[in-house]
């Protein structure tokens, strides 16, 4: 656990390089805007997962962030890569297709980083990253028509609003499990401890045994409020980090 300390002048700094203010749709964001713009200068944060998992009074400085994502575009820009690549290939039919690569970031209960290909042939999108891996460079610059651009767009949102309904159905129910978990593994901890204290003739024993349960429901009322955070703050964060036209010779 560390400790960020920030003044008025660098949060506004922050602020204003964030975004517009009201803006921001998930809860993430919401709570660091927030925190800009209070008084607080201090925030315990930290870069580890299972500590902010045992801490959630401590924010967890990850790769879905504002903080984060801020400095990711500082330190390598906020333009995508623009190509014009070159491959041979039997698997997809000679001809030059634009396409588009994005990033998808997965928070919720489990976080997950990919790689999203997307073109207008679904042969080609479906050995995409394989054939880039081959590719060579036959241009310094490229453009895609705004058709093509369009198309690419539509084809992307529609895919990442299905996979976000997904995942955030797929967090919630997991979250759910794990209540459900949580509540029968309390319940028998819980039945341990009071047979336990009523057994307890020693007054020391006893008051062991009081206090530890106490720190049992606490533990437990922590878990619970944490699950149920997390169970409705599960998003896809979509990044395009590169886009082309991918020039295919020797195709079938």
């Amino acid at each position: 656990i560390k400790t960020l300390r920030l003044d008025r002048e660098q949060k506004d700094l922050l602020l204003r390089q964030h975004g517009k203010p009201g803006r921001s749709s998930s809860p993430l964001e919401r709570d660091w805007e927030r925190w800009l713009k209070g008084t607080v200068a201090r925030l315990s944060v930290t870069f580890d997962q299972p500590t902010a998992a045992e801490n959630p009074e401590v924010v967890h400085l990850s790769v879905v962030h504002p903080l984060i994502r801020q400095a990711a575009q500082h330190c390598r820009g906020v333009e995508p890569l623009v190509c014009r690549l070159g491959v041979t290939t039997k698997n997809v039919g000679p001809g030059e297709y634009p396409f588009s690569i994005h990033a998808w970031s997965k928070s919720g209960i489990r976080h997950d980083e990919t790689l999203v290909p997307i073109c207008d042939q679904p042969e080609l999108e479906e050995v995409l990253l394989s054939l880039l891996e081959e590719a060579r460079d036959i241009s310094e610059t490229t453009s895609i028509r705004t058709s093509s651009s369009s198309r690419l767009n539509d084809i992307h949102h529609e895919r990442w609003n299905r996979a976000r309904a997904e995942h955030m159905e797929q967090n919630r129910q997991l979250a759910a499990q794990r209540i459900q978990s949580l509540t029968v593994s309390h319940r028998a901890r819980m039945a341990l401890l009071n047979d336990q204290i009523a057994k307890a003739n020693d007054p020391k024993i006893h008051l062991m045994k009081t206090s530890e349960r106490e720190g049992a429901e606490a533990d437990q009322q922590r878990r619970l409020s944490e699950l149920s955070s997390l169970s409705e703050r599960a998003d896809i964060r979509s990044q395009l980090i590169a886009y082309g036209v991918l020039v295919v010779e020797g195709g079938l």
